[in-house]
């Protein structure tokens, strides 16, 4: 059986995989409000000041990253003969947040770019609760891409 990171990674549409989670940070960010939707755009800004489209090119480099931080609950569900990943991940909230966090928090701290780290080190009391909200919108996207690449 193919890794969870070979499923998305080396799929063909692995470019449509990565706009589609890009237009979800976006629009995760857009459903803000107040000071949090000033602050995540704010970062986004600094990001962007650094590289152009920097939230597609942050999801293209952490992808093959957070397919191996998922992982273990791919395997966990085809030990369980689920039938939808997506529930699954939705079942799983906290492994499935924790995973993709740990993602994220290796990359801060190897990052070497201050502006960056500070913004990372403001945001993150929050990015669980961040990726939580976006939780169901990203399982979705992640079992149609599996599908896709099933059918491929």
């Amino acid at each position: 059986m193919p890794s969870l990171a070979q499923r998305l990674i080396q799929n063909h549409r692995r470019e449509q995989l990565i706009d589609e989670v890009s237009d979800l940070v976006h629009f995760q960010v857009e459903n803000q409000t107040g000071l949090r939707r000033l602050g995540l755009k704010a970062a986004i800004a600094v990001l962007n000041a650094i590289q152009s489209n920097a939230v597609r090119h942050v999801v293209s480099d952490l992808l093959p990253k957070f397919a191996d931080a998922l992982a273990p609950l791919f395997q966990e569900f085809h030990r369980s003969s689920g039938r939808d990943f997506s529930d699954f991940l939705r079942q799983h909230p906290e492994e499935t947040v924790n995973a993709l966090i740990s993602v994220t928090d290796e990359r801060a701290e190897s990052f070497g770019h201050a502006a960056v780290s500070k913004v990372y080190a403001r945001l993150r009391p929050t990015a669980e609760n961040e990726v939580r909200a976006a939780l169901p919108a990203l399982s979705i996207i992640l079992a149609n891409h599996l599908d896709i690449a099933e059918a491929a």
